[in-house]
C-alpha cells in the first residue's frame, strides 16, 4: 500500500471567519474544532449530523467532504494553481461502516500486526469527521500519491 501525504485542511480558519453556518434546513452548528484520532473517539451523533457534500477523487470515484471543509479546499487548490502546484482529491470521508470493512479486509489480507500499525480503529479516524482531507499531485497528465515521489518533486 502506497503511503500518502495527508493534508488535513483545519477548519481554525473557517470558525475564525465564520460563527455558524445558517442553512434552508434550519441551523448548522457543526464542531469545526472537534479533534479525532487513535486516543479521542468520534463523537456518537456526529455522522448524523456532519452535512456531507459529494465530489469527485483523482481516480474518478465519487467521495464526500463536509460541505464548509470542501469550500474550502477548493480556495486552497485554487490558489496553488496560481503557483502552478495542482492537487486533487484522494482520500476523504469514511463512514465507521466503511472503516470497519476496510479493517476487517486488511486483517484478512495482511494479518493482525499490519492493520494494528496502519489501519485506523472504527471511530477513531479523523476521516470520519468528513473534514480529513488527503490530497495527491498533479504534474502533467501524472497523478503522484506517494510520499517520496510528492518529496522528490521540486520547482
Amino acid at each position: 500500500m502506497k503511503k500518502r501525504i495527508v493534508v488535513i485542511i483545519l477548519i481554525v480558519m473557517m470558525v475564525i471567519c465564520m460563527e455558524s453556518a445558517v442553512l434552508a434546513e434550519g441551523e448548522y452548528n457543526l464542531d469545526y474544532l472537534v479533534l479525532v484520532n487513535k486516543e479521542n473517539k468520534l463523537p456518537d451523533d456526529w455522522e448524523e449530523t456532519v452535512r456531507l457534500k459529494s465530489c469527485t477523487s483523482a481516480s474518478g470515484k465519487e467521495i464526500f467532504v463536509e460541505e464548509e471543509a470542501l469550500g474550502k479546499y477548493y480556495e486552497l487548490r485554487n490558489a496553488l494553481a496560481e503557483e502552478d502546484v495542482y492537487i486533487l482529491l484522494d482520500s476523504t470521508y469514511r463512514s465507521v461502516a466503511y472503516q470497519e470493512d476496510l479493517a476487517e479486509r486488511f486483517r484478512q489480507e495482511k494479518g493482525d500486526e499490519y492493520v494494528k500499525l496502519y489501519v485506523a480503529v472504527p471511530g477513531f479516524s479523523e476521516h470520519h469527521t468528513g473534514l480529513a482531507i488527503d490530497v495527491c499531485l498533479r504534474v502533467g497528465n501524472l497523478i503522484i500519491d506517494d510520499n517520496d515521489e510528492m518529496i522528490a518533486e521540486k520547482e
